[in-house]
């Protein structure tokens, strides 16, 4: 196909401006990515890898990856495990009633840790917004409590 993620990325690639790119990951377990992004299913983590190793020695600069911890689904040991694997060679924010909840700031770290003993420079984001309801996600879920009260 000639449209969607992975060829965007060979696209970004090829572009003479000096971007770095942020990359959506959430999840390097497949699975797991797939029940937190059903959008992307057909974008295997092979090929997203792939692309982003073209990117890297295209443009000779590193993507970045985002990846919102949630509580018992994407910081268990194995998560951290394969996530580490897929950044070889970031945090949620709490919704009112959703089942979803950030990882407790020890995972958070620990994770960190992690990474950056295998030399993978990370940056824990503090959430900005959430004393107002305006963090990522949170206008989202507000605008439609609105809207169907």
């Amino acid at each position: 196909s000639t449209s969607g993620v992975i060829p965007g990325i060979r696209k970004f690639a090829d572009n003479p401006e000096q971007f770095t790119l942020a990359v959506s990951l959430h999840s390097a377990i497949q699975s797991t990515r797939n029940k937190i992004m059903p959008g992307v299913k057909k974008h295997t983590l092979l090929r997203l890898h792939e692309a982003l190793q073209l990117y890297t020695e295209k443009t000779g600069r590193r993507p970045t990856y985002e990846y919102a911890m949630i509580e018992g689904v994407n910081d268990t040991n194995p998560e951290m495990q394969a996530l580490c694997d897929f950044c070889e060679g970031t945090l949620l924010n709490d919704i009112e009633g959703s089942p979803l909840k950030p990882s407790p700031i020890h995972k958070v770290e620990d994770l960190q840790r992690r990474l950056e003993s295998r030399g993978i420079e990370t940056t824990i984001r503090n959430s900005r917004g959430n004393d107002i309801n305006a963090a990522c996600g949170q206008l989202k879920q507000r605008f439609k409590v609105q809207k169907n009260a």
